[in-house]
């Protein structure tokens, strides 16, 4: 896979997916496979916001220096991803978290978040959440429109976890 218009040249994207420009709107994570960002900072501020789109899997930790918008699946790997804009996930779009003690994948959004779709949790390495174990996966700099439709917990049963928006700049996975 070749660089991406905005990727800085020392941390390159990696991966079997395709960067593609449409117009002068959008850079989309395209044609299926998957994109790291490798602690890379992409920046779309000459296009608009980078899409991922139906299909496509791109995880963090890295920066993206402007709006992103989710339809496929965002892996967020232990580490933080970085949002300087605003984060939209649509009702087709998976965000994933993978966790292990004692840390865990987060978004930090500079801007407004709007949800929809799925969340997913992963406990790797072993790693068992004791009860009432939090985990604050989003938090974000302006407001909060819509929740994510549905809540998945790899290899747990989904009552044993709930979503938690009442903190007004964050959401939060709690185990029961």
């Amino acid at each position: 896979m070749g660089m991406a218009p905005g990727v800085d040249g020392l941390n390159p994207l990696a991966g079997d997916g395709d960067w593609d420009r449409k117009g002068d709107s959008h850079l989309f994570a395209a044609s299926g496979g998957t994109a790291t960002l490798g602690n890379g900072t992409l920046d779309p501020a000459a296009i608009g916001a980078v899409v991922i789109a139906p299909g496509v899997t791109v995880s963090g930790p890295g920066t993206i220096d402007g709006d992103l918008i989710n339809a496929g699946i965002l892996r967020l790997n232990l580490g933080t991803l970085n949002i300087l804009a605003n984060f939209t996930q649509h009702g087709t779009g998976t965000l994933w978290m993978q966790a292990d003690a004692p840390s865990h994948g987060r978004v930090l959004v500079a801007g407004n978040v709007t949800l929809a779709g799925r969340f997913k949790a992963e406990f790797i390495n072993g790693y068992d959440p004791d009860p009432f174990a939090t985990f604050a996966f989003l938090v974000f700099g302006g407001a909060r429109m819509g929740t994510f439709d549905m809540l998945e917990v790899a290899g747990w049963d989904p009552a044993f976890w709930q979503l938690d928006y009442s903190v007004g700049d964050r959401v939060t996975l709690r185990r029961a």
